[in-house]
């Protein structure tokens, strides 16, 4: 039987609660709550340095959050240093390290869903290279300071005040197929997935359809200030790179019945899910007759879906 794969924060608390040794995190993109967790873990008395980059337009998107300074400024031996073009992620205790792709942030670490697929690789003991990195790092960083701090988010402000707004928010809801690993559509009106995306569904009866309906774009995170017309497109998009919705796709050349299709979706939902296979064939087939109207047939009463010429 196999085990659920470590989660990159799990392997990163991890390697931060058995500190004997100074700590060194090195993130471009940092969020307060993930951040709050990992200083949690380490123990008080041990030194942490961060070093990370503040861009205006980053904090104003959301991606990197201010208030870190003060998280870190909170410990008795802790310091923030920028360097506004830091891409690598580094995490290092002493000669102990993870490296890979994942910033410090929920989504990165695993811890929130939709979590993204990111790798942090053990590298432990003497490295020539990753010594000359640091090595380098240090000699183009500066210190995080308040004035430094209120200048950045001064600009963000600013900027985020041009920028585009979307209506939807991520609400938690209990009934989602939603994570990493899995996911297929479940707001039972794709009609009304734009309404759900510019925040304009105000009526009480189609509640349960704008939450699921968040759920969905936190899974296809469609960018701000999209047209009707563009949002249809984006959304198109991207479920063309939607492994399980290709699978099926693939099916419907010959034509495939809701039996067969909920059968395929049974055989790859994960043990922990809310809904029926036949429930998630609906929806996923009302959601392909309505982006691609042009691409299926429904015949006979619905029960097979069969593509035409064209295929997703």
């Amino acid at each position: 039987m196999s085990s659920e794969p470590l989660r990159p924060g799990d392997a990163l608390l991890a390697l931060l609660s058995s500190a004997t040794e100074p700590v060194l995190l090195i993130a471009p993109f940092i969020k307060q709550d993930a951040m709050a967790r990992l200083l949690g873990a380490i123990p008080n008395d041990i030194a942490v340095t961060c070093v990370t980059r503040w861009r205006p337009d980053e904090v104003a998107a959301g991606v990197s959050d201010l208030e870190v300074f003060d998280l870190i400024r909170s410990r008795a031996a802790g310091r923030l240093l920028l360097q506004p073009h830091l891409h690598a992620k580094l995490y290092r205790v002493g000669d102990r390290r993870l490296l890979g792709s994942a910033n410090i942030s929920g989504r990165a670490l695993g811890w929130h869903e939709p979590a993204n697929l990111e790798i942090l690789l053990a590298v432990d003991g003497s490295n020539d290279a990753l010594d000359l990195f640091e090595q380098d790092l240090f000699a183009t960083v500066m210190p995080a300071s308040p004035q430094v701090r209120d200048a950045v988010a001064l600009a963000a402000a600013a900027i985020a005040a041009t920028m585009p707004k979307s209506g939807w928010k991520v609400v938690p809801s209990t009934q989602t197929v939603l994570s990493s690993s899995y996911w297929l559509p479940t707001c039972p009106r794709p009609d009304l997935m734009y309404r759900v995306y510019a925040g304009t569904i105000g009526d009480m009866l189609l509640a349960n359809s704008r939450i699921l309906g968040e759920n969905d774009l936190a899974f296809l995170e469609p960018p701000a200030g999209l047209s009707d017309r563009n949002f249809h497109a984006y959304i198109g998009a991207m479920l063309r790179q939607v492994r399980w919705i290709q699978d099926l796709d693939q099916l419907t050349t010959q034509g495939l019945t809701d039996t067969v299709a909920a059968t395929t979706i049974a055989a790859s939902l994960p043990p922990d899910h809310d809904f029926s296979p036949e429930a998630l064939w609906n929806v996923t087939k009302d959601w392909l007759m309505h982006f691609y109207p042009n691409q299926y047939d429904r015949v006979p009463a619905g029960e097979m879906l069969r593509k035409k010429r064209q295929t997703i």
